[in-house]
C-alpha cells in the first residue's frame, strides 16, 4: 500500500499514468477499447486534478503518449489495428501497473469515505439541507 502523505507529490506528476493504470487493472484480463480507455481516463483525471496545486492539462495526445510509454516498457500490448489494449502477462507488468494505480487509490478511498459519511448522515428517507450539513 502506498502511504498517502508521501505519494501526494508523486501522484500529481504521474496522475495520467495512475488513471490509466487504474482503469486497465480494473478490466483485468479482458482487453479494453482504446477509445473507451481515453474517455474514462480523461473523466477520472478531471476529478482527481482538483486534488493538486499543479496544473497538468490532459488531452488525448497526452494520454496516448502515456499509453505508448506503457507499451514500450512491455506492460501493455495493442492489437493489430491498435483499437484494443491488454496487459502483458508478466510480474514486471503487474508490479508497474499496480504502482501507478496505487498512486490514485488514496483519492478513491477518500472520496468513498466522504460519500459513505454523507450517506450515513443523510440516511435514506431524510433530507439534509446544505446549510445543516455545513
Amino acid at each position: 500500500m502506498v502511504y498517502a502523505y508521501y505519494s501526494m507529490p508523486i501522484s500529481a506528476v504521474f496522475l495520467s499514468e495512475g488513471c490509466l493504470a487504474s482503469l486497465i487493472r480494473q478490466a483485468g484480463t479482458v482487453p479494453v477499447s482504446v477509445d473507451d480507455l481515453f474517455a474514462k481516463s480523461e473523466a477520472l483525471h478531471d476529478v482527481f486534478k482538483l486534488e493538486h496545486f499543479y496544473e497538468y492539462p490532459v488531452k488525448r495526445d497526452n494520454i496516448h503518449d502515456r499509453l505508448c510509454f506503457f507499451r514500450e516498457e512491455n506492460l501493455l500490448q495493442l492489437n493489430e489495428d491498435e483499437s484494443m489494449v491488454s496487459v502483458v502477462k508478466s510480474p514486471t507488468a503487474d508490479k508497474m501497473l499496480r504502482f501507478f494505480a496505487e498512486l490514485t487509490e488514496s483519492f478513491v478511498d477518500t472520496y468513498l469515505i466522504t460519500l459513505l459519511t454523507i450517506d450515513v448522515i443523510n440516511g435514506k428517507p431524510m433530507f439534509l439541507s446544505v446549510r445543516k450539513l455545513i
